[in-house]
């Protein structure tokens, strides 16, 4: 599925992603929030967000938290792990895959299937969305993009048995 990615004059918002099929997904800067926990903690927020909007579902990146907040608990953890935020998409959007050890096979097949991966990075802690635009991994977070390689996101990948893994959302 080709995109194109477009800048915004909205502060939270400051990048979309525009699908062929008229699909809008917005990408949310987490540090110009309000709440100091999505400030903070708030990259799982901002990628159970985007896969909201892939799956169609308009919700805002407060809502999610709310959902997070009311169906899932911490666990003593200071943010949501990979594992919360799918279970959360697949009450929402059935259908999905998550994958605790992922090889690069398994996300190069989903990423040019035209899914999106929501991914586990370590050093620090952190959950990133990745798109295949026809050509290139494009890597999402923080409200911005940039293009990597398959082998940098394997070199990312989190190993701490309460945050490994990744999430494939299909459309």
């Amino acid at each position: 599925m080709i995109f194109i990615i477009k800048k915004t004059n909205r502060k939270k918002y400051p990048e979309k992603v525009k699908f062929s099929d008229k699909l809008r997904v917005l990408v949310p800067d987490q540090d110009s929030f309000s709440d100091s926990y999505i400030r903070d903690h708030g990259c799982s927020l901002t990628a159970f967000y985007m896969a909201l909007r892939f799956c169609g579902k308009k919700k805002s990146v407060k809502w999610c938290l709310k959902y997070l907040k009311k169906h899932y608990g911490l666990n003593g953890r200071s943010k949501y792990s990979i594992r919360q935020i799918y279970d959360a998409i697949l009450t929402l959007c059935p259908g999905q895959n998550f994958y605790e050890n992922p090889t690069k096979s398994q996300i190069k097949k989903h990423l040019k299937a035209g899914h999106m991966v929501l991914f586990e990075e370590r050093n620090p802690t952190h959950t990133a969305v990745y798109l295949w635009n026809g050509g290139k991994i494009i890597r999402f977070s923080n409200g911005g993009h940039k293009t990597v390689t398959l082998n940098q996101i394997m070199s990312k990948r989190n190993t701490d048995s309460y945050y490994k893994g990744c999430a494939v959302i299909r459309r």
